[in-house]
């Protein structure tokens, strides 16, 4: 995943992340459904994202929290392709 590798490793100096990558800590969660509100509103976005041709992301947040962002995995490769810079 984005150029990463599987993380197998129990190796405490992998940090025990689900994916080996040199820039992402990448944790992966699969479930059978996704909450319906967080789909309906990235159908929304995805929709006013294709007309102005821009990425969808989704960003949300708790009260006194850091935002966090939501893009596919698609866009997210693209993205990394670009440039990284930590």
């Amino acid at each position: 995943m984005f150029g990463g590798r599987r993380g197998y490793s129990s190796n405490p100096q992998d940090d025990f992340l689900d994916v080996i990558h040199p820039t992402l800590a990448i944790e992966c969660k699969a479930r059978t459904t996704m909450p319906k509100w967080l789909m309906d509103v990235w159908g929304e976005i995805g929709v006013k994202a294709k007309k102005t041709n821009k990425i969808p992301v989704i960003c949300m947040r708790e009260k006194g929290k850091e935002p966090l962002a939501i893009v596919s995995a698609e866009w997210l490769a693209k993205i990394l392709e670009k440039e990284v810079r930590v």
